[in-house]
């Protein structure tokens, strides 16, 4: 069995995981407008794609789509509007 030392696939992921480290320290410092509007194309990703996200969640996990907007799609969507909320409510005390 090869081993993965040195490996194109060892190379590649290595690659990946220096690039997300370099976007982390770009994440930090983001503006708070920026942030706000990542998370509001996210939620608009979202409920653009909810049909594909159904549709990969049976595929995946038998789940119905009763089942995946109810327990998936709703939590993550309620984490964005609390998240949003947040940053709007730092960015109105700052002023």
């Amino acid at each position: 069995m090869q081993s993965l030392v040195d490996s194109p696939l060892e190379t590649a992921l290595m690659e990946v995981f220096h690039k997300q480290q370099n976007k982390i320290k770009e994440l930090r410092t983001e503006s708070k407008g920026n942030r706000i509007e990542r998370l509001k194309k996210l939620r608009n990703w979202i409920h653009a794609n909810r049909s594909h996200i159904h549709e990969a969640m049976y595929a995946d996990f038998k789940k119905h789509p009763v089942e995946v907007d109810g327990i998936e799609v709703f939590h993550v969507l309620s984490e964005i509007k609390t998240a949003i909320s947040n940053l709007e409510l730092g960015l109105r005390q700052k002023k």
